[in-house]
């Protein structure tokens, strides 16, 4: 039978692993290693003979050569135990893809570039096989929500959501201002990164948001994500009294001009920004808070249309995807756009993330699906009536309902608009499942295309089954990095 060992660290990088002994076989395979300690895996694979007479694996989980399916924990032992071959070569470059099972959750698998080396156990002189150089393998983030609500619970919420184990929280600039809150969720979290989602941006200009940016992620230790939206026209004109003007163009210098400004904080020289929209030439040593020890933070970018994701793609560091969009709209539009950007730049999608709030319905009885139904309806009838996001309506042969969601919106008949989604379109812009199949139906629908997921539940799930959820995902190693 196999054996399974204690921790065991090698050049850096510490691995559970299991002792299969008498490995003569020269079937090939593939192997996914895992790391638990640190959630990093590398996909390897064994098409060379070579035998030994006890050979120690890192703990992992075997894939076939199609990488279609899982096997289960226990035929990965009974076929090791068979005498398995135990030369790796490694599969450079590899697809993201995602892959199911009911035995085990799906992980969507990023690009991986690694080598594998033999060595022996420093105490029994086993066989070993190292990982070196490995680049991690996509394991996808799940976040949660503060801001919501009462201001004065945020610190308890924030708490509460590292406790329960998210990797992140997103605070939307609704009714409550995003960077105080956020300030807030710092002092009383740890680990968790705070991410603003979204801060409009356009009612600001680049100094304001760059200095508040800057001191979150002092504040945080390096903690904070800006996530930035353009909003439209009549938020930016009526509600913000600000200037609209091609928020492509101008988001992109909006970026551009954070990065100077802190490029000057953090390294000195002159600060000389001199775009179409903005202008920055001015920075004395009485207003330069000077370089910042955690770096500056990660800049996310909102985008439903093709421009705006190819801007994100140019000069962001993720790509925070709408709620209102479909996995075909994501795949055949967003995505191609926001790699036609990375593609300017010669950025690594490996350092890009993208992030998506999906809707989410679910639910331990029909009543609370139906109430689920209810308010996510509601929500999608109200995001259809954005003229700016009819296009994505248009990809399903939706176009015309959107002109009938504007006429309704202008009348204030939110209720009537919502009866108008039908089945067909809730199924299209959420997750509609038990509680039990959510995490499978995550990774089925965006496993190989986001980095980090959020309910967009637009109710109260029930902190419990949140939870549930969570530790399913988390049990199954495929959440954080």
């Amino acid at each position: 039978m196999s054996k399974l060992l204690g921790p065991h660290c090698k050049d850096g990088i510490l691995f559970d692993t299991v002792v299969y002994p008498n490995c003569n076989n020269t079937a090939p395979l593939s192997v996914c290693l895992f790391n638990p300690s640190c959630r990093e895996m590398w996909l390897v694979a064994i098409d060379q003979p070579f035998s030994c007479t006890s050979l120690i694996l890192h703990v992992f989980i075997l894939l076939s050569l199609s990488i279609e399916s899982f096997v289960t924990y226990q035929q990965i032992c009974q076929q090791l135990l068979c005498n398995l071959p135990c030369t790796l070569r490694v599969r450079q470059p590899l697809a993201r893809r995602h892959i199911t099972n009911p035995n085990l959750h799906p992980v969507g698998i990023k690009c991986v570039s690694t080598s594998i080396r033999q060595g022996r156990h420093p105490a029994s002189g086993s066989a070993l096989l190292f990982a070196e150089r490995a680049t991690s393998v996509m394991i996808m983030k799940i976040d949660g929500s503060i801001g919501f609500g009462d201001t004065g619970q945020v610190e308890k919420q924030a708490m509460g959501l590292e406790e329960a184990g998210y990797d992140g929280a997103w605070c939307p600039e609704t009714g409550h201002d995003p960077f105080l809150t956020l300030a807030l969720a710092a002092g009383h979290t740890k680990k968790m990164e705070l991410a603003t989602g979204i801060a409009v941006a356009f009612a600001r200009n680049p100094m304001n948001t760059a200095i508040m940016s800057n001191d979150l992620q002092n504040i945080s230790h390096g903690r904070f994500i800006l996530g930035l939206g353009s909003q439209i026209k009549p938020h930016i004109e009526k509600r913000f009294s600000m200037t609209w003007s091609h928020p492509a163009p101008r988001m992109r210098e909006y970026i551009l001009a954070m990065r100077a400004i802190w490029k000057c904080w953090n390294e000195g020289g002159k600060l000389d920004f001199r775009g179409e929209f903005y202008r920055h030439t001015l920075m004395t040593p009485f207003f330069n808070p000077g370089p910042n020890q955690h770096g500056t933070p990660k800049v996310f970018l909102a985008a439903v249309g093709p421009v705006m994701a190819e801007v994100a793609g140019e000069v962001a560091d993720g790509l925070l995807v709408h709620a209102f969009t479909t996995e075909r709209y994501l795949r055949e539009v967003t995505v191609p756009a926001m790699e036609r950007g990375m593609a300017k730049v010669g950025k690594d999608r490996k350092d890009f993330e993208v992030a998506y709030p999906g809707f989410v319905i679910t639910g331990d009885n029909d009543k609370q699906v139906e109430a689920a139904i209810a308010l996510v309806k509601a929500q999608v009838s109200f995001y259809g009536s954005t003229p700016a996001y009819r296009p994505v309506l248009e990809m399903h042969g939706w176009g015309d309902l959107q002109t009938e969601l504007n006429r309704l919106s202008k009348q204030g008949q939110w209720a009537q608009m919502a009866e108008l989604i039908d089945d067909d379109m809730l199924a299209a812009f959420s997750i509609w499942c038990t509680p039990e199949e959510l995490p499978y139906k995550i990774a089925e629908r965006f496993g190989d295309v986001i980095d980090r997921f959020s309910f967009y539940s637009m109710y109260q799930m029930d902190p419990e089954q949140l939870s549930s959820i969570l530790d399913s995902i988390k049990a199954a190693g495929a959440t954080g990095r």
